[in-house]
């Protein structure tokens, strides 16, 4: 058995992924690719395990690479309605991400998010960069509801 100390990253990263292949389980962009998730929902999904968790590996494996954490999935992870619900809650979009979503511009985003009373729940700044404010793309997708609400 090899000692964690000897073994270089790519050394130990192969020996993990010869593991995962026997065990059928599959990496990350794959799963996210197989659920359907975008980029941003995925890294909410997965942040420490919140709704995707990592498979575990094996003690004598963790042993011999020094790794805690498998970076490999099951392939057979399905979403329940209430993990997908959760990661659209856990999911935050810029104000351009929101835009996309929905298929507006700028300006619109900004008249339905003062006609919504849509709040960003974080905000970003980098140096003297201005400031960025996430929303969450729940909130995002109540928007498009609470407007055609209203307009009735």
């Amino acid at each position: 058995m090899n000692n964690s100390s000897s073994l270089s990253y790519d050394e130990a990263a192969a020996i993990v992924k010869d593991w995962a292949n026997l065990c059928g389980h599959i990496d990350a962009e794959t799963l996210r690719l197989q659920l359907g998730l975008t980029t941003a929902e995925w890294e909410a999904a997965s942040f420490f395990d919140r709704v995707i968790p990592q498979v575990v590996l094996p003690l004598e494996l963790e042993a011999q690479v020094g790794w805690y954490q498998s970076g490999y999935y099951r392939s057979d992870f399905q979403l329940t309605e209430q993990e997908k619900a959760r990661i659209n809650d856990l999911t935050i979009l810029t104000k351009q991400d929101a835009c996309l979503r929905l298929g507006i511009s700028p300006r619109t985003f900004d008249r339905w998010k003062k006609r919504t009373q849509t709040k960003h729940v974080v905000h970003r700044q980098i140096g003297n960069n201005p400031v960025v404010y996430g929303y969450r793309q729940s909130d995002i997708d109540q928007m498009v509801v609470k407007v055609k609400a209203h307009r009735k």
